[in-house]
């Protein structure tokens, strides 16, 4: 039987995370390049999941889950020209991690991850979820399958330009 996710369910329904959803989606109604929705989160869930099995870090699943559903709830602000959404959504992500009970040291995990999610590979990070969940954001794309890759900006990024790995 599968475990409920109580806590990221509550994230999932709180009416601030749909807004900055939403704020999102409407900032990139004429993006021709990948989206930050909630198929590209659920996507870098999983596989931040699966990678920090294969490592051997023991994460709770809704921690896991929680930092992945939340790691882009800042683009909306970026793209107003406010800054970097990781630090931004940092911010954002505390209050709602609060309110779906989520403890301290969780949220701190979690918030340190969100902010850290856009460093570069060889930076130092304050967790392995912080390093497996910059991975997931990056491996979760299945670039070389894309319609306009060869005009992106990190095609040369991006792990899955030319194939697929997970």
């Amino acid at each position: 039987m599968m475990a409920v996710m109580k806590r990221a369910n509550l994230l999932l329904q709180a009416p601030a995370y749909r807004d900055y959803m939403e704020k999102i989606s409407r900032a990139e109604l004429e993006r021709a390049f990948c989206r930050h929705d909630l198929h590209h989160c659920l996507e870098v869930a999983r596989l931040c999941w699966l990678f920090l099995l294969e490592a051997g870090a023991d994460y709770p699943r809704e921690v896991v889950y929680g930092a992945a559903l939340l790691h882009d709830i800042g683009r909306w602000m970026e793209y107003r020209g406010q800054g970097c959404h990781a630090g931004l959504g940092a911010k954002l992500a505390e209050p709602l991690l609060t309110g779906a009970g989520y403890t301290e040291p969780e949220r701190e995990l979690i918030t340190a991850a969100i902010s850290e999610h856009r460093r570069e590979e060889d930076a130092v990070f304050s967790s392995s979820l912080s390093y497996y969940l910059r991975q997931a954001d990056k491996y979760s794309r299945p670039c070389f399958t894309c319609a306009v890759g060869e005009d992106c900006y990190k095609k040369d990024q991006m792990p899955q330009c030319r194939e697929l790995f997970y």
